[in-house]
């Protein structure tokens, strides 16, 4: 489900069925499960902006510094190019991705995935 024009949300939610690292338990013989959330700082993807807390208290003007002091260590996983990076976090229930640009030295957008969903994210 898709606010992101309006809210910088997007929610998202996946067949539990199709997932092993489910399998057993209720809600996931009941169909769609929660699966994560993605928000977008104002203008990025044509977004009027998420306005609520960030995770760990990141804010969309942060450095990737100051991003990594919040969460109090150093990413697991990093990818850098010219103009953008990407910061992975992986914690016991989900993963975060931060998507930094660069070029304005800030934030854009903030990822939260589900455990379960760590196949699919890195293949």
């Amino acid at each position: 489900m898709s606010l992101v024009p309006r809210h910088g949300l997007a929610l998202c939610y996946r067949n539990a069925q199709e997932y092993e690292a489910l399998g057993g338990r209720q809600f996931a013989l009941d169909g769609a499960v929660f699966a994560g959330f993605r928000v977008n700082r104002r203008g990025d993807s044509n977004s009027d902006g998420f306005e609520g807390e960030l995770p760990f208290g990141i804010e969309y003007h942060h450095t990737p510094e100051q991003a990594v002091s919040r969460v109090g260590r150093k990413p697991d996983s990093m990818l850098v190019n010219d103009d953008v990076a990407a910061y992975v976090w992986r914690f016991e229930a989900c993963s975060m991705h931060l998507l930094i640009s660069l070029i304005d030295y800030q934030i854009y957008r903030v990822t939260c995935f589900a455990e379960f969903m760590e196949s699919e994210l890195f293949r």
